[in-house]
């Protein structure tokens, strides 16, 4: 076997194999150490995903994640990897809004069909809706993705002559940068997936990003929450 691929398999156990030890009392322990033992690295990431959403982890797991995601050539990103991090700016590929035959009680003011977080060290991490086929002869569920992103998807080319480029949310510009305190998520469209994401900021906004209907549109919403006077030292 190649060397390459023998130390790649070492490097991804050895994350893993970190990660795995945080959930040594979860159920799903012994299912992930199966996976590994036959070196099914994408399954075994996956598991680990499910059970520590549900487990008391600390960063470390999901930065092991996230390296392993990498090295799989895997752009996800994971929220509790957002946190404390400040956001320069946030980018949308906005939508006119929504036709009232699909609006619902989980419908948002701000239309788009993707949105980025800029950080401020450059990284962008896009939030995207998705559909995810769950049940056979069912519908998809819908869903939020969260994921490791470059400059150049900021810009859609829909022929040689025709694109569209990203734009600022113009709803936060007032309020960067920011830092993010803390990232709910939930399911308010009961798929049983994480349809949105709500972000409390340092400024004390509330950003909610929502799959709402039809599907793959994404809903925002950014509210006024509390005043937080942010250290001089912050942003600097």
């Amino acid at each position: 076997m190649d060397e390459k691929i023998i130390k790649k398999r070492e490097i991804l156990n050895g994350l893993l194999q970190g990660a795995l030890a945080q959930i040594s009392s979860v159920d799903g322990h012994s299912e992930v150490s199966e996976y590994l033992s036959h070196n099914e690295f994408e399954v075994a990431l996956n598991a680990l995903e499910r059970h520590g959403s549900n487990a008391s982890v600390n960063m470390e797991y999901w930065r092991n994640l996230k390296k392993a995601a990498e090295l799989m050539e895997l752009s996800v990103h994971y929220p509790a990897l957002l946190i404390g991090r400040i956001v320069h700016r946030i980018w949308v590929f906005r939508a006119s809004g929504v036709h009232s035959a699909w609006v619902d009680d989980l419908t948002l003011p701000i239309v788009a069909y993707a949105a980025f977080l800029e950080f401020s060290d450059g990284e962008l991490v896009r939030i995207n809706p998705s559909e995810l086929k769950m049940w056979p002869d069912r519908y998809s569920g819908l869903n939020l993705e969260l994921e490791s992103s470059s400059p150049s998807a900021l810009r859609l080319s829909y022929s040689k002559d025709q694109c569209i480029d990203a734009v600022p949310l113009e709803e936060v510009l007032p309020f960067l940068p920011f830092s993010i305190l803390r990232i709910d998520e939930s399911d308010p469209v009961g798929d049983g997936l994480v349809s949105q994401y709500a972000l409390t900021t340092s400024n004390g906004q509330r950003i909610v990003f929502r799959h709402i209907m039809p599907p793959t549109t994404l809903g925002i919403e950014v509210t006024q929450e509390h005043s937080i006077v942010a250290s001089e030292n912050e942003f600097a």
